[in-house]
């Protein structure tokens, strides 16, 4: 009998295919170019594109490799976990588990809160002003993304995929915009965007140190997908597949619209935590704008929902 034969109805119910794992990885992994803008702003646009560039290459591909190699020996549920355990035995398996879960306590709180930055930021962009000043809002603002992902997530691991698979067509739109847009007006800039390669106050290695930091950190989750190994349609074939899709999806999603913001605003000055919108307005217009904080809202939901799947 095959391991999905044996699988219960229950999971049976709730595969992931292709499709859905894609998007569930992207959102686990990046979601998109949010939390980069400060790779500008602190190394600069030259060293930007290049960590961008090379990183995957030194780092999520090696490490995407290794989770393809060790999902399809072992598709069983815990990825990692057991992983660990079959390798170095019960004592480090729990270990493992045990540091992973810790971790999320600190690393799934950052979403709610994102989702409730990027609502009041969009909100003061339309003219509703100091509602960011309010704890309980903010709270309340949280709980939205809370409960309705925790249920989804109750529900099994195929509704997360579908609503993964909606929210990335959602999410990627206005980024494709934003990198036609870009991309259109590059050959009319004055200078090329890329020959800032630092910024005049940071030496080179500490611009790089310091960009490489963010970059890996963006760059990072791939084995987060090996947890849900079990409730995977034919895993061993879907997961190498899947990381073989996301890895130069992510990369061209971090990127193009790097590149293209700094068409529209060439300035590292104007590289701060949050500022995609208005990288996005200074490129496009105002709808632009409003457009990508509304997209950073759906994605602080996705990343909850998808890393809530994986815990």
């Amino acid at each position: 009998m095959t391991r999905a034969a044996a699988l219960p109805a229950t999971l049976k119910r709730r595969q992931l295919g292709l499709l859905r794992l894609v998007m569930v990885t992207f959102f686990i992994v990046s979601g998109g170019p949010y939390g980069l803008e400060e790779v500008v702003g602190k190394s600069g646009p030259g060293i930007a594109l290049l960590l961008l560039v090379v990183t995957p290459l030194i780092w999520a591909v090696p490490t995407a490799l290794m989770v393809a190699e060790l999902s399809s020996m072992m598709p069983v549920e815990g990825g990692f976990y057991a992983w660990v355990k079959r390798a170095l035995g019960p004592f480090w398996g729990f270990l493992e588990g045990w540091w992973s879960w810790l971790a999320s306590f600190v690393d799934m709180a950052l979403y709610p809160v994102l989702f409730a930055s990027y609502l009041v930021s969009l909100l003061e962009r339309l003219g509703v002003a100091a509602l960011g000043d309010d704890p309980v809002l903010r709270w309340a603002l949280g709980l939205l993304v809370i409960w309705p992902f925790a249920l989804l997530n109750v529900r099994g691991a195929r509704p997360v995929g579908t609503s993964s698979v909606l929210i990335g067509v959602l999410v990627l739109t206005p980024f494709a915009v934003m990198t036609y847009l870009g991309l259109s007006q590059l050959g009319g800039a004055d200078t090329a965007t890329w020959t800032q390669l630092t910024l005049p106050d940071r030496p080179l290695v500490d611009a790089f140190g310091v960009g490489l930091f963010i970059v890996m950190w963006n760059y990072s989750g791939w084995d987060s997908v090996s947890t849900v190994g079990e409730e995977i349609d034919r895993p061993r074939r879907t997961i190498p597949l899947t990381l073989l899709i996301t890895v130069p999806l992510i990369t061209l999603v971090y990127l193009l619209p790097t590149l293209a913001g700094l068409v529209g605003t060439p300035d590292a000055a104007g590289w701060t935590e949050g500022a995609l919108p208005d990288l996005a307005a200074a490129l496009g217009g105002d709808w632009l704008g409003v457009w990508v904080a509304v997209v950073g809202m759906l994605t602080a939901a996705a990343l909850f929902s998808g890393n809530l799947l994986s815990v």
